[in-house]
């Protein structure tokens, strides 16, 4: 009976503990988060620069399948390939530079000195910049291109398409954070490497 109540009270404080610790966990994503949005609405005008470039490239690329002379110089389908990804290009390069811009002032290891975990500082990083702007672009996208560039297609296809890109891109951006020291280097050699692609 003795061996019963300790268990059950140790039971009890575990369970307090882990609570606490996921609790912590999910109120420091939430803090990040914040500290995104607020970085981002400083300026009224950042999220249009994430946004306007995909849907400028969309339509440049409607705009060469409709236009007469140019028509029949492209195939259907052989002009997006090389045009969409290039259009997303300021929104992996902004990742890339705010990710090094705190690398390389030494906030990203004040605040794991402070308590931050990792799991925490990348997944914010991922539902903001992946999840909200990148389903923000993909939206806009969509609408922008089911009525004309994939004129029989399913808005929930192609905006499913944009959205698994964005978060694929935001995951790039991720990978690319690992090879370099500042934002500078960082920025054109993401830039190249867009390109190059």
């Amino acid at each position: 009976m003795k061996e019963e109540v300790e268990y059950s009270r140790v039971s009890r404080e575990g369970n307090k503990r882990h609570r606490l610790g996921l609790e912590k966990f999910l109120f420091q994503v939430q803090l990040l988060i914040w500290k995104r949005y607020r970085e981002t609405t400083k300026n009224k005008w950042e999220i249009g620069r994430v946004v306007f470039p995909p849907l400028l490239m969309l339509a440049l690329v409607h705009l060469l399948y409709s236009v007469p002379g140019l028509k029949d110089l492209f195939n259907p389908g052989v002009v997006e390939p090389y045009f969409i990804p290039f259009g997303f290009w300021i929104y992996v390069q902004r990742i890339v530079v705010q990710i090094m811009f705190e690398k390389s002032s030494r906030m990203q290891e004040s605040m794991r000195m402070m308590g931050l975990s990792d799991a925490a500082y990348w997944i914010s990083y991922f539902i903001y910049d992946g999840i909200f702007l990148g389903f923000l672009t993909s939206f806009l996208c969509a609408i922008i291109s089911v009525g004309g560039l994939f004129d029989d297609a399913n808005f929930g296809l192609v905006l499913g398409m944009f959205f698994v890109f964005c978060l694929s891109a935001t995951t790039f951006a991720f990978f690319l954070t690992a090879f370099f020291d500042t934002p500078q280097t960082s920025g054109q050699a993401t830039l190249a490497i867009l390109l190059g692609k």
